[in-house]
């Protein structure tokens, strides 16, 4: 009986499935080639690859790069431990091709990839060895990305980074570097673009260039750091032709035209009755008409007697003739106290979609914590008389009202605006901080631009360094900032991008080394390190 009795209760023991050990996380490894990596006079159009472990291939459109391009990219599958690569039968002769999978090589199981794993043969006698390393950067800001190309071209034509696949290229990593490989002797030019069609070459628009300006002669010990910068047209051309709302019309170029005129190409509009107004940079033109009548405006724009393009907009569909005339509530009036609130140093400043005929101040009431004040005065920002600005020096922690009553101002298509009321208020200033930021004389600084601008890069104060020992920013909010200057070579107080054909570099910019924390009530000196 206790025989038995054992024998049921070791029968009935738990079954507990073994662990397998720890984890794998050794990526898989080549373990033979067919025909053998670095090998020369390849003439095979089918290459195996066998790894010591089950593999499957992930993403490999995306992280495959062959360099040179072939005419038709390779085309890659698994089976088992085995790569197969099967290439297009017009690779070049004398090319020594390099294949480097990225991230695509994964054992089955954990999914471990063999990182930058390479294939590098020749269709010649000689296996090319050579290198050129660099960084590709934005000019405005000196960030950079993941995906940037660097193009390395035989050819030394100008429009060669237009017309043709680069003959070398590579992409940069995380940190913006770049490295091309297995390049032969010669003579070439060098460029980096943000290619966003992945068509391989530069295409004008919203894809940004950067180019060594000399020859790039291999061998050589070098490393390039180039400059990123969205190239901008010399010549105008259209851009966009639209109607932004009733009576007003927006023409963009994509460069300025110094001689911007149009003509009309149909006689129901005056040109008598249309304004024509331009932006500071003269690539954005808005025309104001008060017709309600006529269907469209059709019109050659042109910059002096060069003509740019024919437009036509749709002014007023059909449905909406029968609405009649502007009606005064759609007058808007924009303004910088929208939350209620004017820094220090700042003033009330209006803005209009339409420019002003008549601004009678006269009738404008200004109060400050429910005192009436004496007449106020408001001048134009503009020769054009978009913005007028409230030429008051406001006082610390107080509650101003404006009061701007029906019809006293007129903008140019005589439309008058309704009755407008704004609040805010003024904080004290001890809720601000200072800052200076001192700069050695051997820097020779003077004449450059300093910005101080927040985390997005946008300016919040901006100077000019002068011949005085430190700059003053004064009635800074608490919060982290960066200082950073720009390099302007034409003294004309903005940041100026490159131009290719021109062989022109966008200036230089450059940031304080360490992050500046503002706090209330202080002040900071820092000398300028970059």
């Amino acid at each position: 009986m206790p025989v038995i009795i054992t024998m049921l209760i070791s029968s009935c023991a738990i079954q507990v499935v073994p662990t397998g050990g720890e984890r794998d996380t050794e990526p898989p490894v080549a373990k033979d080639y067919s025909p053998q990596n670095y090998s020369v006079n390849v003439t095979a159009r089918e290459i195996k690859i066998n790894f010591d472990e089950l593999i499957v291939l992930k993403d490999v459109s995306k992280e495959l790069i062959v360099s040179p391009l072939m005419d038709k990219p390779p085309e890659v599958t698994s089976s088992k431990r085995t790569v197969i690569i099967k290439l297009p039968d017009s690779l070049q002769t004398n090319t020594t091709y390099t294949l480097n999978f990225g991230k695509a090589i994964t054992d089955l199981h954990e999914g471990n990839a063999y990182e930058n794993f390479q294939y590098v043969f020749s269709t010649g006698s000689v296996l090319d060895s050579l290198k050129l390393s660099g960084n590709l950067f934005f000019a405005n800001n000196l960030k950079t990305e993941e995906g940037l190309l660097a193009l390395l071209y035989h050819s030394q034509n100008d429009s060669v980074v237009f017309k043709s696949k680069p003959d070398y290229y590579a992409i940069t990593d995380k940190s913006g570097n770049f490295t091309i490989k297995n390049i032969s002797p010669g003579t070439y030019r060098l460029f980096g673009i943000k290619d966003l069609n992945a068509n391989y070459k530069f295409d004008k628009g919203d894809e940004e260039i950067g180019f060594v300006a000399t020859a790039v002669l291999l061998p050589a010990d070098s490393n390039y750091s180039i400059k990123l910068f969205k190239e901008t047209d010399i010549k105008p051309r259209l851009v966009t032709a639209r109607k932004e709302a009733q009576g007003r019309v927006a023409i963009g170029l994509s460069a300025p035209a110094l001689q911007f005129d149009f003509q009309l190409l149909d006689t129901r509009l005056s040109k008598e009755k249309l304004f024509l107004y331009k932006n500071t940079t003269k690539d954005v033109f808005t025309i104001f008409y008060n017709d309600t009548v006529t269907d469209s405006l059709n019109a050659v724009i042109k910059n002096g007697i060069e003509i740019i393009d024919t437009i036509r907009i749709v002014i007023n569909s059909k449905s909406k003739i029968s609405l009649g005339r502007y009606q005064a509530s759609d007058f808007n009036i924009s303004h910088n106290a929208a939350d209620n609130s004017i820094d220090l140093g700042d003033s009330l400043t209006l803005a209009f979609l339409t420019p002003v005929k008549l601004f009678d101040q006269t009738k404008i009431l200004l109060y400050k914590d429910s005192v009436l004040q004496p007449a106020v005065n408001f001048s134009a920002v503009d020769s054009q008389k978009f913005q007028y600005k409230l030429n008051l020096k406001l006082l610390p922690q107080h509650q101003y009202y404006l009061i701007i009553p029906q019809g006293a101002i007129t903008n140019i298509l005589d439309h008058k605006n309704d009755t407008v009321v704004m609040a805010w208020q003024t904080r004290s200033e001890r809720e601000y901080g200072t800052l200076a930021v001192s700069f050695d004389s051997k820097a020779n600084m003077i004449g450059n631009i300093i910005q101080v601008v927040n985390n997005d890069d946008i300016p919040i104060f901006q100077k000019q360094i002068d011949s005085k020992p430190a700059v003053l920013f004064e009635n800074m909010l608490p919060g982290k900032y960066r200082i950073k200057v720009i390099s302007d070579k034409n003294k004309n107080g903005v940041f100026d991008t490159g131009k290719y054909f021109l062989k022109t570099q966008p200036e230089d910019v450059f940031y304080h080394r360490e992050e500046i924390q503002i706090r209330a009530n202080w002040d900071v000196e820092i000398p300028w390190q970059q």
